[in-house]
């Protein structure tokens, strides 16, 4: 007879083939799994491995693909379909074969009450449960990051990452409102870190439905983001503290000019107000005085890629406006320096990695005061 150990075994080494030998070998499989194996062990084999329909393998993808909810929040009504479509996958699909579907439910819900482990009350609302007629699109939590990590290392079957659930989906739902209310073809990033662990605890990389553009991971225009690490680096090097006074004027730096968003000059001020209002003037001067090249080296020692338009100089000035390319990775790398004391550290995706050795981006000192 085929029992469900006999199943268990087919399921694990499904190349061997229907025949009076294979069986032979099925059954040798099945007592050495009763040997090794408790009942209950042996049923997680089985329930992770049987097929529910279609490509449905494992009664946890079944669960969502046909009821949208975890195992552990099935109805009887639905975990009694569950039960019967394994018996029968194709035949009784519920999205092909609804009936079928129905009534092997209803025969598995009669028997579970002729044991005695449901009472009558609850046999007659479960029977007058309707059943699924579609397959439900299965989740996609941090889909970007799940096809990296699975791309990595493609043999192994579990991956723990240090994503958590609760943050991941919140991002994703602020980056969908946010975009709703934008109303453009434009796409959004987020990448959520916890310090202390040096984790990614979110990971969105843009709509879902797009998983080959990562853009956590693409590079763009950081803007004037870099700006602090620029008066960081310029604290450290003791040539400016938050309270010297610069002046935000229409400066020429050889053939260049930049200019403020507004357009507009602010005259003699401190730093602290110029990286408050993120004054373009200021922050060019000061990468001036610590030199862009050394500055980009600076980057490229912390661990993040910064990229230069093709035939680019690294030691442009433009580097303090954005004029270079980082991810949103990359940013948030090097942001954390500023809840490091200055050291920047790579960031975890895995749960076994490591915290790594950082890289001193700036003193304590210059992080306290940015």
């Amino acid at each position: 007879a085929s029992t469900l150990s006999m199943q268990t075994a087919r399921l694990l080494e499904p190349q061997l083939r229907r025949s009076f030998i294979g069986k032979l070998l099925q059954a040798a499989r099945a007592l050495q799994l009763e040997w090794r194996y408790s009942k209950d062990e042996i049923l997680s084999f089985y329930l992770t491995l049987a097929p529910f329909g279609g490509n449905i393998e494992g009664v946890r993808a079944a669960s969502l693909a046909w009821f949208g909810k975890e195992p552990t929040r099935l109805t009887p009504a639905e975990a009694a379909l569950l039960v019967a479509l394994p018996q029968s996958p194709e035949r009784r699909r519920p999205d092909r074969h609804a009936q079928r579907a129905h009534a092997a439910r209803d025969m598995v819900l009669r028997r579970v009450f002729e044991r005695g482990a449901l009472d009558a009350q609850t046999l007659h609302e479960a029977l007058a449960q309707t059943t699924p007629d579609r397959r439900l699109a299965l989740p996609t939590v941090a889909p970007h990051l799940a096809r990296m990590v699975s791309g990595q290392t493609p043999a192994e079957r579990t991956i723990n990452t240090t994503i958590r659930r609760e943050i991941q989906t919140t991002t994703a739902r602020l980056a969908a409102d946010e975009r709703a209310r934008l109303g453009t073809n434009g796409d959004i990033a987020i990448v959520v870190v916890d310090n202390r662990r040096g984790a990614v605890v979110a990971w969105h990389g843009g709509d879902a439905d797009s998983t080959y553009v990562d853009l956590v991971r693409a590079k763009r225009s950081p803007g004037s983001t870099l700006k602090p690490f620029i008066y960081g680096v310029a604290f450290d090097d003791r040539v400016a503290h938050p309270e010297t006074l610069v002046d935000d004027a229409p400066t020429r730096f050889g053939d260049w000019m930049p200019r403020n968003f507004d357009r507009d000059h602010q005259g003699t001020l401190t730093i602290r107000r110029a990286l408050q209002q993120s004054l373009n003037v200021p922050a060019v001067a000061a990468l001036d005085r610590i030199g862009a090249a050394r500055f980009l080296a600076l980057l490229r020692q912390s661990g993040v890629a910064p990229a230069l338009p093709r035939g680019g100089d690294p030691g442009s000035l433009a580097v303090a406006l954005g004029g270079l390319g980082l991810s949103p990775l990359d940013l948030a790398t090097l942001y954390t320096a500023l809840a490091r004391d200055g050291t920047v550290r790579p960031l975890r995706v895995r749960a076994e990695q490591p915290v790594a050795e950082g890289f001193r981006l700036m003193g304590p000192g210059a992080a306290w005061h940015i």
